[in-house]
């Protein structure tokens, strides 16, 4: 398996996150301001995404992206660009289905600025900025569509840029049955021919979208989709990192809200012992301190018929009532701030008679209920 091939993904998806937040690509053919002061520059949210073809038969496809650079429109990689803006042409007529974007966690970036020409190959004269990545791994599987994995931020001089190239460090292609599949990459990096604009201070959402093909029975080959790349502006940007944290923070702002909950509700229990014909004393809290002036109503069955009398916690939310030696059931309801707490006993002959004390239903049940 191709080992520049997984750079070259990873450092493509990052890409196309950085752009996503540029205000509009320049038409091809128009120029941009290449000679921005040094001083001056923007940002570039690189994000990546993938497009589906052939990634319906993986399982995972790993692609680990080593370095990004972008290049600077000049005078003499006209040429150069023609000849990628027809690779990418091509490409693109054979890949006609939806970008499928995909999504990793942000890395970050060491920028160095260096003007340079290429060895020799398909590459241009014009000015460079490159970025090295710490081997960002991402997994095209999950960035089908318009979902966008942001590899990172990456900050730029002014001008309008001409060229994206993503540099792949390795590939791991897991198939569907388990396999492995061998995942190949042209001349070991992901070139991408598209015009942009970042402006002085201005923050642009990029992304770079690549697909996997199948090459018969020779495995399976990387390449950009230039249709379905470029700004947020010319193509839709899901971030699943974004949507990912967001959910993490929902869940985290729902167990504390359910903490906060707990913690505030209203309790009440009896002190000691709760026997028919002596007293019984209740005390009503929150959140472990004493709730004072709280309502209670004591409600007791006796010889057949109901008495209710209503009673209120003292300072210490404490309150101490009298049970009948002739009830046969109990009911206090606490209730303070719209919030209710109830407690219930009941008593048998025995206990009505004084034989029982009623220690073992010290535990009685609380039902709390807001109203």
């Amino acid at each position: 398996m191709s080992g520049h091939t997984s750079g070259w993904a990873a450092a493509a998806a990052a890409l196309m996150l950085v752009l996503a937040g540029c205000a509009g690509g320049v038409p091809s053919g128009s120029t941009g301001d290449a000679d921005a002061a040094a001083g001056d520059g923007g940002t570039v949210n690189f994000y990546i995404s993938d497009q589906q073809n052939a990634i319906d038969q993986f399982e995972h496809l790993n692609v680990t992206i080593t370095e990004v650079t972008l290049v600077r429109a000049g005078s003499d990689d006209a040429d150069e660009e023609t000849e990628t803006a027809a690779e990418n042409e091509t490409e693109e007529a054979d890949e006609e289905t939806d970008t499928a974007e995909v999504g990793n966690e942000t890395e970050t970036a060491e920028p160095t600025e260096t003007p340079e020409s290429d060895d020799g190959d398909d590459e241009d004269d014009g000015e460079r900025v490159t970025y090295e990545v710490d081997n960002v791994t991402v997994d095209l599987t999950e960035l089908q569509g318009a979902n966008a994995s942001r590899l990172d931020s990456i900050p730029v001089p002014n001008g309008t840029y001409t060229k994206v190239f993503v540099e792949v460090g390795s590939i791991e292609g897991t198939l569907e049955d388990g396999s492995s599949a061998e995942v190949k990459l042209p001349s070991n990096k992901l070139r991408l021919n598209k015009q942009f604009t970042v402006g002085d201070g201005q923050e642009v959402d990029f992304v770079f979208d690549v697909t996997v093909f199948e090459r018969g029975n020779q495995g399976y080959v990387l390449k950009p989709v230039a249709g379905e790349s470029g700004t947020s502006d010319e193509v839709k940007i899901d971030d699943v990192d974004e949507d990912d944290q967001r959910d993490e923070e929902d869940d985290a702002d729902d167990a504390d809200d359910d903490a906060d909950e707990g913690a505030a509700e209203l309790n009440a229990a009896f002190v000691g012992d709760v026997t028919a014909g002596a007293d019984a004393t209740v005390e009503a809290t929150r959140n472990g301190s004493a709730v004072g002036n709280a309502t209670v109503q004591v409600t007791q069955e006796i010889d057949g018929e109901e008495t209710v009398e209503t009673y209120a916690t003292d300072a210490d939310g404490s309150v101490t009532f009298a049970v009948d030696a002739n009830a046969t059931e109990l009911s206090v309801e606490v209730t303070d701030a719209d919030e209710d707490a109830e407690l219930e006993r009941e008593f048998d002959d025995a206990d009505s008679s004084g034989g029982n004390d009623g220690a073992g239903d010290d535990s009685a049940a609380l039902q709390f209920s807001a109203g």
